[in-house]
């Protein structure tokens, strides 16, 4: 198993409905990926490349390529077949599950696999421009472009309450913030750049619609959440407060 990307989503979507769904089950199988994270370091080293690339917003092409050549030279000592064996006992928690599934970024974890393990060169810089395209789209200064916005008043008011900070956490909040307390704080700060990660994409699908007229304010509350979930760093001491706002942000969002 290469493709760490498909893993990755995977095992979100288990956390998700772990908690949803107050399935203790799913949400062993989530916290086994943590342990197994936390535990080796290439597979760290993998997950924090993943999440890096994602999160790259770099509209000057030199630099982009610069930016991802420099997060991939973490895994250039890698033993690419040792690599390959981690990934697939991560793919046996995951017994099941359908990993073929479209998610939103599913092309770019594609083409990061490739950047990891491909010898084709030709593979490798079709792969390298297409994610340098990624962090130059992956900005909130882009043009927007598409053909309409669905739930417009949902959108605008979930992404105004985030801006605008929630003066009180709401009692699903509550409850999702307490069934991940448990996690120590490394597995904490996991979750949190992963949801922020996640935020960001919902946010950057709604931004390819075009937004008209009094739609326009819409769109400048997506690029003011995006602009502050890009500013936002993991604070332990922070950890329950932001954590359901990202959370509740997410929900809203989808």
């Amino acid at each position: 198993m290469e493709n760490f990307g498909k893993l990755k989503n995977a095992f979100n979507t288990i956390l998700t409905e772990g908690i949803s769904e107050k399935n203790d089950v799913k949400k062993g199988i989530f916290k086994k990926y943590i342990k197994m994270l936390k535990e080796n370091k290439m597979l760290k080293t993998q997950f924090d490349v993943y999440n890096t690339i994602e999160l790259m917003v770099e509209s000057n092409e030199f630099k982009a390529n610069e930016k991802i050549k420099k997060v991939l030279e973490s895994t250039s000592n890698f033993d690419n077949k040792k690599l390959t064996k981690l990934n697939t006992k991560l793919l046996k928690l995951l017994e099941g599950v359908d990993l073929e599934c479209d998610y939103e970024n599913k092309i770019l974890h594609e083409n990061i696999s490739n950047l990891i393990f491909s010898k084709d060169v030709d593979k490798y810089v079709d792969s390298l421009h297409e994610t340098i395209q990624y962090t130059k789209t992956n900005t909130i200064k882009e043009d927007v472009k598409g053909n309409g916005v669905s739930n417009d008043i949902l959108i605008s008011v979930a992404v105004d309450k985030f801006n605008d900070r929630y003066s009180d956490l709401d009692e699903s909040s509550k409850v999702i913030v307490k069934s991940i307390l448990e996690y120590k704080d490394e597995d904490k700060e996991i979750l949190f750049n992963d949801n922020i990660t996640e935020c960001i994409t919902l946010i950057n699908g709604k931004l390819k619609n075009e937004f008209k007229g009094d739609e326009l304010s819409i769109k400048e509350s997506l690029l003011a959440a995006k602009e502050n979930l890009l500013g936002r760093n993991y604070d332990k001491n922070n950890f329950i407060s932001d954590m359901s706002k990202i959370l509740t942000l997410k929900q809203d969002l989808k």
